[in-house]
């Protein structure tokens, strides 16, 4: 399955996954807030793992593979942008969050499981979301 398709596959949501959807939507918050403060634009997609409600904001494995980037400072690739050439800018805030609250721009958190064996690599080694 493609994953754009995937994107809207609400058999992938579990309450779990909500859960954890909301919490990172929370944490990454100030950072968004912080965009919308200097840019005006929510650059996140409409299906963005980073987006409250979306399907992969209710994907378990997506928010931990969504969460391992953002605590690792791995970037994370839009499945809108064609080719994937384009950075999250969910993940982009929740990085900006990280910096607001730890003060530290290069701040990595090793976390102790890989990323989903179906997330595929670009060839930089940057994850889809």
């Amino acid at each position: 399955m493609a994953l754009i398709e995937e994107a809207f596959d609400r058999s992938r949501v579990t309450p779990e996954g909500e859960e954890l959807g909301r919490h990172l939507v929370k944490k990454t918050q100030p950072g968004l807030d912080r965009v919308m403060e200097l840019d005006g634009v929510d650059g996140r997609c409409i299906s963005c793992a980073y987006r409250l409600g979306t399907v992969p904001n209710g994907c378990p494995q997506t928010q931990l593979d969504a969460l391992k980037a953002t605590l690792e400072g791995v970037p994370f690739k839009c499945h809108h942008s064609p080719g994937l050439r384009r950075i999250c800018a969910g993940w982009m805030a929740s990085r900006i969050a990280i910096y607001l609250e730890s003060g530290d721009l290069d701040l990595r958190m090793p976390c102790p499981w890989d990323f989903s064996e179906d997330l595929e690599e670009s060839a930089e080694g940057e994850k889809p979301c």
